[in-house]
């Protein structure tokens, strides 16, 4: 097989692939690019677009307006915020899903290595709003 051959079949069974996955489960899922981004960007208002107004978190106190400001803080105590993805678990229901989400957190101030660097597993919960996912709670350890 050349490899003109091979990367046009590998192409090809990435899309299959993509195809496989529910429109719903799409959005989710570049919903939550869309909110990595915005976390890597530092940009708390971006990232907040995507939250339910009526969040809520397992964590006290657990509304909207303290985790802009957790995010707020920790984007200010950080020069450069990285975020990996290690899995991305959706179940999706009528107009609503979960999503377990690992990652890693990384975090410096102008150094070479990072300072700080966290494993994060959140339990997610999501609903459509106007057509667009919005985060409606989460807890994560």
């Amino acid at each position: 097989m050349n490899k003109l051959t091979f990367w046009c079949l590998l192409l090809a069974l990435f899309a299959l692939a993509q195809c496989r996955q529910p429109p719903d489960e799409k959005a989710l899922r570049a919903t939550i690019d869309a909110m990595q981004s915005a976390a890597e960007a530092r940009d708390a208002g971006a990232f907040m677009e995507h939250v339910a107004s009526d969040y809520s978190s397992a964590r006290e106190p657990n509304n909207r307006i303290f985790l802009e400001r957790y995010l707020r803080m920790m984007m200010l105590q950080q020069q450069s915020i990285g975020v990996t993805r290690t899995r991305t678990e959706i179940t999706l229901y009528s107009g609503r899903a979960t999503a377990r989400v690992a990652f890693i957190v990384t975090g410096t101030n102008g150094s070479l290595f990072p300072e700080r660097i966290d494993g994060v597993t959140a339990d997610t919960g999501w609903r459509i709003e106007g057509g667009e996912w919005k985060l409606l709670s989460a807890d994560w350890q």
